[in-house]
Parts: structure tokens; sequence; C-alpha cells
């Protein structure tokens, strides 16, 4: 089923039925001309994005509309199997990140040690250098990486399903928890810490500088649009939601950072 993008309702045809397409397919297969479907409920174009090229889909995410997050995660796809691919793309997505993000920790902790390790590999040549040592330590880090994805996830949807459970009790009827979506737009969201790769390119020796802040910026208000377009809750829960969910991946960065001290 597609939704608006704009409104969030399950799309229609003019005869009043739920579609898989967000465009008129029955006009398509005659003539061979696409057009996009008006949405009963708020009577915009169901999906615009249809039309668009991927980076301006992209800029979209970035500005954080909330219709270009509709269009990629329920609306990814035109076709049988696209919801299995687009899984399937965002794992591998998801896969990349926790290099990157892992890499990046690994670098931050071995910042002293880079400079030892290089007078080594041209004094000694090669002679004693521990290269299992630093590859251990670098899939420690993305192991850490992976622990924090796991609290990161875990944190919102425990206080998403939550907040559904109070609401159910108290107002006495069935809702729609739709956390296969939720759990797909954090996922989406994890996977914009992989600009900080971007950022130890540019800015390396200094963690707490301009563009550290704002990719972690960019994570904090991504977290929190994702939870406003998937869930029921309003935007002060969204928000707190959000800020526990980043502060359990950063307590445990904190610790890393400690132990490794």
């Amino acid at each position: 089923m597609k939704i608006c993008v704009n409104c969030g309702t399950q799309a229609k045809d003019k005869r009043g039925n739920y579609v898989d397409e967000s465009y008129d397919h029955q006009l398509y297969k005659k003539t061979g001309i696409m057009k996009l479907l008006e949405c009963w409920h708020c009577n915009k174009i169901v999906d615009k994005y249809i039309e668009y090229d991927g980076c301006l889909i992209l800029l979209d995410l970035a500005l954080q509309c909330p219709s270009a997050y509709r269009h990629v995660i329920v609306n990814g796809g035109e076709g049988e199997g696209v919801t299995r691919m687009n899984n399937k793309l965002l794992l591998k997505l998801v896969f990349v990140t926790l290099i990157m993000d892992g890499f990046c920790k690994w670098q931050e902790r071995n910042e002293k040690s880079n400079q030892e390790f290089l007078d080594e590999f041209w004094v000694e040549k090669i002679e004693g250098v521990d290269f299992v040592h630093q590859e251990y330590k670098f899939y420690t880090q993305i192991g850490v990486s992976l622990v924090g994805l796991f609290t990161f996830v875990f944190t919102a949807m425990f206080i998403f399903m939550g907040n559904n459970i109070l609401r159910r009790s108290y107002t006495n009827h069935e809702v729609t928890s739709g956390w296969r979506l939720v759990l797909s737009g954090l996922m989406l969201t994890y996977c914009s810490r992989s600009l900080k790769l971007m950022a130890l390119l540019w800015q390396s020796s200094d963690r707490s500088g301009f563009m550290w802040t704002s990719i972690d910026l960019l994570f904090f208000l991504t977290t929190i649009t994702n939870l406003k377009v998937f869930t029921k809750m309003n935007t002060l829960q969204t928000v707190l939601t959000a800020a526990c969910a980043n502060a359990t991946i950063h307590f445990l960065e904190w610790t890393n950072h400690k132990i490794l001290q």
C-alpha cells in the first residue's frame, strides 16, 4: 500500500480502492502516460518524489522534510518484492555505517599511537609491529558501534511501545503501533552517522569542532523527524524520546573512551 507523503494517509484511486502505485496504473498501461494520483484527504500529489532525482531526495532528507522520509521508508519503490529489497538496502547502509563509525572510534583512540606506529614502521621495517593487535582494536570498535546501535534503537522502541501501551489503557481502543516503520526510520537515522568519516578527513584534530557538533545535531534532529513522522507522539514526547536514545549512545561512547584511556 502506498501512502500520501504529505499527510500520511493511505492512497486511493478515483474508485476509492487502495493502490499499490502512486500513479494511475490503468492509464499508464493503456497510453504509457504516468499521471500522479491526488490524495483524497489533503488534495495534494500522493508522492511527488517518484519524479525526483535521488540527489534531490537526499537533500530533502538532510533538510528534515517529513514527506521525504515517508517516500523513502514507505513508498520506496514500485513493483513486487520492493519492501524486501529496501530492507536489504537499508541493512547494507547500516553495515557500512557501522564500519565507518568503528573506524572513526579506532582512529580517535590511536591518534597518539599512530605516530609511534609509523616511526616503528620506518625505523624497524615492520619488525615488532603488532598489526594483529591494531586489527583487533579496529574490530572491537566496530563491535562498540554495533552495541551503540542496539542501545539507540532499543531505547527509542522501548519508549515508543510503552507510550502505545499507556495510550491504549487510557483511551480503551486499539492503537496501531507501526513498529516496523519506526524501526526502519531509526535504522535510517543511524546511517547519518556515516558523515563522521567526512568530518574525520576535514577536522581530524579537534573532535569538538564545528563539523563533529553539526553531525551530532543532525543525528538528533533526524531522530526527532522520524519519530514525528512514524509515531503518534506529540512534539514534546518525540524530543524527549530522541534525547533519551541519543543520550544512551553518547554515554556508551563516553564509557568506551574512559575504558581505553
